[in-house]
């Protein structure tokens, strides 16, 4: 391969993975052709991109963009998983993506994670499961915000209980206060 054809294949990962918060690197060894493009597919529905890089090339692309450190994890045959859609470019929907396949793949078309990053953090090949389980930025904001909401909540109705609860005291002395002077008159 040239010199020009590699400047513009460094150029257009540059750029690619510039704009990527996160990724997920795998093996992709006894994999066929055909099954590579099944799994791009899939991962297409879930706005995400798998990408075989040249190791070489691809640790200078990646240098300057927030997947630096990830080129320590290519060894081999190695693709990217990752997207570029705003809260679908973290690496938790690309190991999500990941162990779906490989939950639904034979065991010689698996994925092998090498690792992630996640927000500029490496994460080793183990941890790429358990970072498939957590759950996206979008249902940990709904979580937050119902948490919050609930507790809000709670707040409101003891607040509401407590000056409820007063308004009935005060209630009842004013109501005592206004018969003991009249129960003093009669006799």
């Amino acid at each position: 391969m040239g010199k020009p054809m590699k400047a513009r294949m460094m150029s257009e990962m540059t750029t690619a993975f510039a704009a990527v918060d996160g990724a997920v690197a795998v093996r992709y060894r006894g994999l066929s052709a055909e099954r590579l493009r099944v799994f791009r597919q899939q991962l297409r529905t879930r706005n995400l991109e798998f990408r075989v890089v040249r190791n070489a090339l691809a640790r200078q692309a990646l240098a300057n963009t927030p997947l630096r450190g990830i080129d320590a994890l290519f060894d081999g045959p190695t693709g990217l998983v990752y997207g570029h859609e705003q809260g679908v470019g973290n690496p938790i929907a690309a190991a999500r993506a990941v162990a779906d396949w490989n939950r639904a793949a034979a065991e010689l078309e698996q994925l092998v994670p090498t690792g992630a990053v996640n927000e500029g953090e490496l994460v080793p090949g183990t941890g790429v499961d358990a970072l498939s389980k957590l759950p996206d930025r979008e249902t940990l904001r709904e979580m937050v915000a119902v948490a919050v909401h609930g507790a809000a909540s709670g707040i409101a109705r003891c607040v509401n209980g407590v000056a409820g609860g007063l308004a009935r005291c005060l209630q009842q002395k004013i109501e005592k206060m206004g018969e003991s002077p009249s129960a003093g008159d009669s006799q």
